[in-house]
This record gives structure tokens, C-alpha cells and sequence, in this order.
């Protein structure tokens, strides 16, 4: 798959999340679990404004926050959490196709940096 690499200014965006860590074998498990558990909350406390999934992998060692991204801040509940996306310069592209070819896309933003 060929992958559009393009630079946007981000502002942070409110997010209810799990925080996870795991190995690069386990994403292909823990990011969806932990998506189900977030959707689980969001949907039984009728939180408004829930969008997209999101995974913000926050260092090398694989500790990363999955969830979605909300329209308000999130108080938590239970395991859920909120949290924010960074703000400033993101380096994006777009997946479309089965989660365990996403690091392609991963990598495609690599080269691009």
C-alpha cells in the first residue's frame, strides 16, 4: 500500500483512555482490547461526542494510551481515563486495511521523517 505522509498542525484534543504497555507482537491484541474496554465505558456513561480510535504511543518502550477522542474533557470512570492528544506538528497518514499490516503505515511515516 502506498501511504500519503503529510505534515498538519495538531491541536490537543480530549481523550478517554486505558494506559497499556506491550510488546510489538501484543499490539495487534492489546490496542483492540483496550479500544473495547474505552467503548465499553463511553457508551454505558452515555459520554457525548465520542469519535475515532486512537493509539498515542508514548516512548520507544511501548507504553502507550488507547482510547477515543471526545468533544470535552473526561472526569474517568473506573480503568478509563482522561487524557489529551499533544498539540503542535504531527507527521499523519491514513491506514484503510487489516491492523496487522499498520506498521506499514508506520513505517511509511518513518522514512517521511
Amino acid at each position: 500500500m502506498e501511504y500519503d505522509v503529510r505534515l498538519e498542525q495538531h491541536s490537543s484534543r480530549p481523550l478517554a483512555v486505558v494506559r497499556r504497555r506491550a510488546s510489538l507482537q501484543e499490539l495487534a491484541k492489546v490496542v483492540p482490547d483496550a479500544c473495547g474496554t474505552v467503548w465499553g465505558v463511553v457508551r454505558a456513561q452515555q459520554v457525548p461526542g465520542a469519535g475515532r480510535h486512537v493509539a498515542v504511543y508514548l516512548d520507544d518502550q511501548i507504553n502507550l494510551e488507547v482510547g477515543a477522542e471526545l468533544d470535552a474533557p473526561f472526569a474517568g470512570y473506573g480503568k478509563v481515563v482522561g487524557s489529551a492528544t499533544p498539540a503542535g506538528p504531527v507527521a499523519t497518514t491514513t491506514h484503510y486495511g487489516p491492523y496487522g499490516q499498520l506498521h506499514e503505515a508506520h513505517e511509511a511515516i518513518r522514512l517521511w521523517c
